[in-house]
């Protein structure tokens, strides 16, 4: 059957607004408020002169990782094989507080042709790996930077490994998407300064819940980053962003909403254009941490999304939706706004506000859930009922002295 396309008439913009607010009997259904994002726009007022924010990256793919908290060599290390055996290509590791055994942990590990990425808490933990790493494999590896530590910089300066700058842990205690941004910003820059060398930073950045919210912040991101590369007189032809999925909307109660809020979240990520996606699933966090079935789950994300969606072989699928475009459009305002009433201030000066500011914003979004504006299937509307005595929440992470803001806790108190 041959469709006749010229019987389509292209609707007018005023027709279509009038009879969705009649249908809806609402006349504010088509404003778009968020407080939270300080996001105000009308999704129905066409702009002839909308900028398009296409993405300036040439890959298409993105890496698959799993993430490891190393507390015992040997294993992590059959861990991290296995998971590498189900389609893993990047290791996310994170030491804790131990010196691991760098030979035990890599056994077998293909160091010369892996992307790992490592988050160091303390010197010590710094001065063993430099001694383990052998200058043909410095390529492979990325420095996981903390905004307001930037110590590790200065200790890998000299080598040619990458330093990813950590907007995630800022994410996950509450900060809105212009915070987030702004921080990784300014400390992308900070490193900048340091390492000439724009290739050798990367970012990563937390994934919520909010879809559009969450494509329109990397692509944000993106070009944010660029613009202050062309400030400096720099060019870097793709930008590597991890996009991690967190436990804020997470429950140990119902693993299967879970699965669904994953999948949507690494969505929004990939069609924002991360070049790596980690899914964290929320037993980390838990007395008995991850079942090898919940990793496992993890990863297949990723591979449905790549084998059977097929959002490898697409770039920038969102690129000219209008509503992506506006919100783009707002959120690198708001950032930019942001990065540059902080950009002469101190580190301790810029610590100093935005903890002020995350708590203001932390505690609205507290205040939303209790009050029941915020809605999670699962966790405080149509609870799982499941018996008390399975798994908690234990082992919870903090960040600038607060902890890791996960609504089921809340509403468990």
């Amino acid at each position: 059957m041959k469709i006749d396309l010229t019987k389509f008439e292209i609707p007018n913009i005023d027709s279509w607004r009038n009879q969705v607010l009649k249908e809806v009997k609402d006349e504010n259904a088509l404003a778009y408020k968020n407080e939270i994002e300080n996001i105000d726009i009308d999704i129905s007022a066409k702009n002839n002169n909308q900028p398009s924010h296409a993405s300036f990256n040439s890959k298409k793919d993105w890496d698959i990782l799993s993430s490891f908290v190393i507390y015992d060599s040997l294993e992590s290390n059959a861990s991290i094989l296995k998971c590498l055996e189900h389609g893993a290509n990047h290791i996310y590791i994170d030491l804790n507080r131990i010196i691991p055994k760098w030979g035990i942990l890599f056994k077998d590990v293909l160091i010369d042709i892996l992307h790992i990425t490592i988050s160091f808490h303390n010197k010590q933990q710094i001065d063993s790996f430099k001694a383990f790493l052998k200058k043909e494999h410095e390529a492979n590896f990325t420095i996981c930077i903390d905004p307001f530590d930037l110590e590790p910089v200065d200790a890998f300066l000299e080598t040619s490994v990458s330093f990813s700058i950590d907007g995630f842990s800022v994410e996950q205690i509450g900060a809105s998407t212009n915070q987030q941004l702004s921080l990784i910003l300014l400390c992308g820059d900070w490193v900048l300064q340091k390492c000439k060398n724009p290739n050798r930073i990367k970012f990563q950045i937390g994934v919520g819940s909010d879809f559009l919210i969450e494509v329109s912040k990397t692509r944000a991101l993106k070009w944010l980053w660029q613009h202050i590369l062309s400030k400096n007189n720099y060019v870097q032809k793709d930008l590597y962003i991890l996009g991690i999925t967190g436990w804020t909307n997470k429950s140990i109660k119902d693993p299967h909403m879970n699965l669904l809020r994953q999948t949507t979240e690494g969505l929004s990520a990939i069609c924002g254009g991360v070049s790596g996606l980690l899914i964290h699933s929320a037993g980390e966090l838990t007395k008995n941490g991850s079942k090898w079935f919940d990793r496992r789950m993890s990863l297949n994300i990723s591979h449905i999304l790549k084998e059977e969606s097929f959002l490898s072989k697409v770039s920038d699928p969102l690129n000219g939706a209008y509503v992506v475009e506006m919100l783009t459009h707002q959120i690198i305002h708001n950032s930019w706004d942001t990065f540059l009433d902080l950009q002469e201030n101190t580190l301790e000066e810029i610590k100093t506000t935005y903890t002020a500011n995350i708590k203001m914003i932390r505690d609205l979004r507290i205040n939303n859930f209790l009050n029941g504006e915020k809605q999670l299937l699962g966790i405080n509307i149509f609870k799982h009922k499941t018996d008390s005595s399975e798994e908690e929440w234990e082992l919870t992470p903090s960040y600038l002295n607060f902890s890791y803001l996960i609504y089921e806790n809340l509403q468990e108190k």
